[in-house]
């Protein structure tokens, strides 16, 4: 039903802003993973050099989260 209210890409752009807005870190990879789908549709809203930057700079957040509670396990 709210589907019918709020167009999918809306809402996904929604989500996405709110995972960065609560820098929820873990959940990164998918804001990365959802840049590289909107700019497979649509390649010219970033020039690849900054669609890379961004892909890897989220990605590297991940990594670097995912060390450090590592390093602290051990």
């Amino acid at each position: 039903y709210l589907r019918l209210l709020v167009p999918p890409l809306q809402l996904m752009t929604a989500s996405m802003w709110q995972v960065l807005r609560k820098h929820d870190v873990m959940n990164y990879w998918k804001v990365a993973e959802f840049v590289s789908l909107v700019m497979d549709i649509v390649p010219e809203l970033l020039i690849y050099k900054h669609r890379t930057q961004l892909n890897l700079g989220l990605r590297a957040r991940v990594s670097t989260k995912l060390l450090t509670q590592w390093l602290k396990i051990r």
